[in-house]
């Protein structure tokens, strides 16, 4: 039955959405505007004017239910700026891979993961992320940077928010200002200590640091 209501949705439902949209996005064009959306609405041949936000990692590729996934590599290829908010290193609501950790985190079972689990993104993985992996150099131009991203349905409250953000936003922070000539981890580790600290008199809830 599910396998059937995806296929109904691509061939009923998406196309009808898609020429709507299109419209839509036409307009905005139109009258000078930058239209920004998910990678799934560049899948019809949409104007390079459009920036794409590439959430859908590559392990994605050929997943059923997913609509055309692509690399970012591919995407940059096509002249498309992209934003890599990449699910694997940029959802802070999948949990941080701490040995003690009060609060949810957001899964999607419909995909495998595990509610309230899903997949660890670690302080030290956040540091690890490279925005335009795979890109050629010529296409690096095109990608114009990431994002921390925290769906509102799986935060309780502000203390919550606080906690799933930091620190792990200081090493997306250190991705995108310093690129892959950024320190090593264990040099990032001893100033997000004093950052950490800095924040917790800030009354901010930050996390700890993972071991």
């Amino acid at each position: 039955e599910k396998e059937r209501a995806w296929d109904w949705c691509d061939v009923l439902v998406l196309p009808t959405l898609s020429e709507n949209f299109g419209l839509v996005v036409a307009e905005a064009l139109a009258r000078g505007k930058r239209v920004m959306g998910y990678d799934e609405m560049l899948a019809d041949g949409a104007p390079t004017d459009i920036t794409g936000w590439y959430w859908r990692p590559e392990r994605w590729i050929g997943r059923k239910g997913q609509r055309e996934v692509r690399t970012m590599a591919d995407w940059t290829s096509r002249g498309y700026d992209m934003i890599n908010c990449d699910w694997d290193y940029t959802y802070f609501y999948c949990n941080q891979n701490l040995d003690e950790d009060p609060f949810m985190y957001g899964g999607n079972v419909e995909i495998g993961q595990r509610p309230f689990g899903g997949d660890s993104i670690s302080l030290e993985k956040v540091h690890s992320f490279d925005p335009a992996r795979g890109v050629a150099e010529r296409d690096c131009r095109h990608v114009l940077g990431s994002v921390c991203s925290n769906w509102a349905e799986y935060t309780w409250n502000r203390y919550d928010f606080e906690w799933k953000l930091w620190p792990r936003a200081l090493a997306l922070a250190e991705v995108l200002w310093s690129g892959r000539g950024r320190p090593h981890f264990a040099d990032f580790r001893r100033r997000a200590a004093v950052a950490r600290r800095r924040l917790i008199r800030a009354g901010v809830n930050c996390a700890p640091l993972a071991d």
